[in-house]
Formats: structure tokens, sequence, C-alpha cells
């Protein structure tokens, strides 16, 4: 199955949210009082790793997709994040 997760920046900052909500409403306002600013949307298929990733990547993807599946969206630095994504 197609899925769409949408990239957002805090402000300038280093920290990222992804979220297969459009807008981006879940996520959480107090952990970027500059605003979540939209980046772009990444399509993946189901679970599998979503971004072609290499081996040191997949760790990363998962934990992503992970935080996606138990909260709705995943928060982290550009270092948490797969490559491909940021």
């Amino acid at each position: 199955m197609l899925r769409l997760i949408h990239v957002f920046q805090c402000g300038r900052t280093d920290l990222f949210g992804l979220t297969e909500d459009h807008t981006g409403a879940n996520l959480p306002s107090e952990q970027c009082g500059e605003g979540w600013r939209f980046l772009k949307t990444v399509e993946y298929q189901g679970g599998m790793p979503p971004w072609g990733l290499d081996v040191a990547s997949q760790d990363r993807a998962a934990a992503v997709q992970a935080g996606i599946a138990n909260n709705g969206f995943f928060i982290g630095e550009r270092s948490a994040l797969p490559d491909e994504l940021v």
C-alpha cells in the first residue's frame, strides 16, 4: 500500500517532524516554538523502508516508521533521519 509522509521543519532549526497528516496539525507545538514549516512529501510502500536506504540508514528509517505508527508522528534532529528525507 502506497503511503505518504509529510516532512516539516521547526522554523530554520535542525529539528524535523514527520507525519502522515498533510497539515502537520498533529505535530506537537510545544516542541517547536518557531512553528512547523512544510518541506516536502515522500511516497513509500507499506512497511518497507521507504527511501531506498542503504544498510546504515535502515535503523533510522525503522525508528521513523515506528514513531509514526505508535504516535502518529516522528520528531528528530537531522542526524536521526535517513539522508534521503532532508
